[in-house]
């Protein structure tokens, strides 16, 4: 009697630890149309609401924007003609922690730190091919053009890393650079170079999707400019009055 209680005692257990690590999140904006392969199966359509979790690619077709939602209030959003993995997801829910590494394959791809980010800052990597990107705030934005990987600060502060070259990046700065090639120093977020699709994510309001309910939401408004303050140096509707430079 007292093994079987022990056993059903450690079953409890590992079910109670299964429970507490969220390994996901949700689409909860679609607009255009998107894939996602999980490891080596086909790829499938993408639908509103659908679960996204660990070792999931996503890619987006042409005129496409599509915003996850994971369990820790991260969002990623990503422009027209991306490709995305989940390389690590990893949530404690109770304890507020865990790991996120999202590597940008192609495209563009706005994000938005959720609670493991805020928690622990270093819990948190981007990767764009051979570059690794730390986050010291919020709210960045990148995208990969050809071998060009073009990268910015909307809020807080980050750092890129591409072999020992490290840079640091703060508020409305950023990169643009040759994969491989010396990352040259930080200049105005207004003076990057982003294609049209990118600079339309750095206009959506993400922070609604963290005070939402969790679930599908409405589609985002593209044209929906927040009404902070206008900076002549900042990008159009992430605080400022300025645009990036537009391919």
């Amino acid at each position: 009697m007292k093994t079987f209680l022990k056993l059903l005692a450690g079953t409890f257990a590992l079910i109670a630890s299964s429970l507490a690590f969220a390994e996901g999140g949700v689409v909860s904006s679609l607009e255009g149309t998107a894939t996602v392969q999980s490891g080596t199966g086909a790829p499938r359509p993408l639908r509103l609401g659908d679960a996204v979790v660990e070792g999931d690619t996503l890619v987006t077709g042409p005129s496409t924007t599509l915003i996850v939602r994971f369990d820790d209030d991260q969002v990623v959003a990503l422009s027209s003609r991306s490709r995305l993995t989940v390389s690590t997801y990893k949530y404690n829910a109770p304890a507020k922690s865990g790991n996120i590494l999202l590597s940008l394959v192609d495209g563009g791809m706005r994000a938005l730190t959720g609670l493991i980010g805020k928690a622990s800052p270093d819990a948190v990597t981007y990767k764009a091919r051979t570059a690794t990107i730390g986050i010291r705030g919020t709210d960045t934005i990148g995208e990969i053009d050809g071998n060009r990987f073009t990268f910015g600060v909307l809020d807080g502060a980050g750092e890129i890393r591409q072999g020992s070259q490290v840079v640091s990046l703060s508020r409305l700065f950023g990169v643009s650079f040759v994969f491989d090639n010396p990352i040259p120093p930080p200049i105005l977020f207004s003076q990057l170079n982003f294609s049209a699709s990118v600079i339309s994510l750095s206009r959506l309001p993400l922070l609604q999707f963290q005070q939402q309910p969790r679930g599908p939401q409405p589609p985002a408004d593209t044209s929906t400019t927040t009404t902070n303050t206008p900076n002549a140096s900042g990008p159009t509707g992430a605080g400022g009055g300025g645009s990036a430079s537009v391919r």
